[in-house]
């Protein structure tokens, strides 16, 4: 991957002008449009500010591919981190219109903090995790970009933005292929944390982090939902006594079961080939739940039972409902 820097204040900015190709056509394997052949634009930005001159570039790139690098990161002879933090936020949440019409969700505040840096914030106290990848579209990555440069300095990892040259809702790239992009882009060999960023929690995902580490398998995250219409509306597992997963649909029109999975997932490394062959395998690209229905079904995967809430912001009512409970904390 070639690049060219250019300093800005201690930002590092990449600019790649290869197309996204991470992933096969979305047509052959179910309908849609692939990821298309725009340019991707990369955007770091480390705690503490990048050097000036040569040395900032020999930082920026120690930065990127082995951890911070500067204070609050690993130091030299550390054991080198070994998970990538990946963040879908390249919808366009029209079921928030006018809210988010020019504006992206993951940005909205609640708490008087942004649902991206809540969940940033937390995921970033995890050591394993050496860098925090968030993958938006061409419509808002300008949006994204100021939100990275207020951010320098905030958090112990690099953040990265990831564009994948989408610029409406109606052509929209989809979830499956937006990790895809990540993967390809940033070349990713490790486990990877996947989430989505329109959901705020009130539990830490070092917890789930930790369990995966217990398990030694790819995870997903369930809680118990009772609710025959929200089931409907989100992926569904049934789990054996030892949580492992059985089975996983995606928005079914009969739940096999009341656990009800949000859009958390960690991925081990050696499961990174099956995910990359994912779209040629026929996993459809749109909601991130098909890819760990896909893999489910060809690799041992276990689910992790939520310790705490998670609370999703899906239309106008559910943000105000949100947004009104963490104002008052």
């Amino acid at each position: 991957m070639s690049a060219v820097g250019k300093e800005s204040d201690g930002v590092w900015d990449e600019k790649l002008s290869a197309g996204a190709g991470a992933c096969m056509s979305s047509e052959r394997a179910g309908g849609g449009r692939g990821c298309g052949e725009s340019p991707v634009r990369v955007f770091a930005c480390c705690a503490g500010g990048v050097p000036s001159g040569a040395a900032g570039e020999r930082m920026s790139a120690e930065c990127l591919s082995a951890g911070c690098g500067l204070p609050g990161g690993k130091e030299k002879n550390e054991k080198k981190t070994e998970m990538k933090n990946i963040v879908l936020a390249a919808g366009y949440a029209t079921r928030l219109y006018p809210l988010t019409e020019n504006f992206p969700k993951p940005l909205l505040e609640v708490g008087g903090r942004s649902l991206l840096d809540r969940l940033v914030e937390d995921i970033d106290g995890i050591r394993v995790v050496d860098e925090h990848i968030v993958v938006t579209n061409h419509r808002f990555i300008g949006h994204f970009e100021a939100w990275a440069s207020a951010a320098r300095g905030r958090y112990r990892c690099p953040v990265t933005l990831l564009d994948d040259g989408s610029t409406d809702n109606d052509h929209r790239v989809g979830a499956v292929c937006d990790l895809l992009l990540a993967l390809d882009r940033r070349r990713v060999e490790d486990d990877i944390l996947v989430v989505a960023a329109d959901n705020v929690t009130d539990f830490p995902f070092g917890e789930f982090v930790r369990a995966f580490a217990a398990r030694g398998t790819s995870m997903i995250m369930c809680h118990r939902e009772t609710s025959p219409e929200a089931l409907r509306k989100t992926g569904v597992v049934a789990l054996d006594a030892d949580d492992r997963v059985l089975l996983m649909q995606e928005k079914p029109a009969e739940p096999v079961s009341e656990w009800a999975v949000p859009p958390f997932y960690i991925y081990r490394r050696e499961d990174l080939p099956l995910v990359r062959g994912a779209m040629e395998g026929g996993c459809r690209f749109d909601a991130p739940g098909n890819l760990a229905r896909y893999l489910c079904e060809r690799v041992p995967m276990h689910a992790w039972k939520m310790q705490g809430r998670r609370y999703d912001i899906g239309d106008l009512k559910s943000y105000t409902e949100v947004k009104e409970l963490f104002d008052k904390r």
